[in-house]
């Protein structure tokens, strides 16, 4: 999780959109199964 995020410039609406989704803590993370091709498998992680 990050707290904070150094950036060059104006915050514009689109940097306050991605910081919202970087500040956001992660609930779900896709992983590949090496077995099948192409298959994804969604794995929650425990914080």
């Amino acid at each position: 999780r990050r707290d904070t995020i150094k950036i060059k410039g104006k915050e514009t609406d689109l940097f306050k959109k991605i910081k919202a989704k970087l500040c956001s803590a992660r609930t779900s993370m896709v992983r590949e199964k090496s077995s099948g091709a192409g298959t994804v498998e969604l794995k929650a992680i425990s914080q």
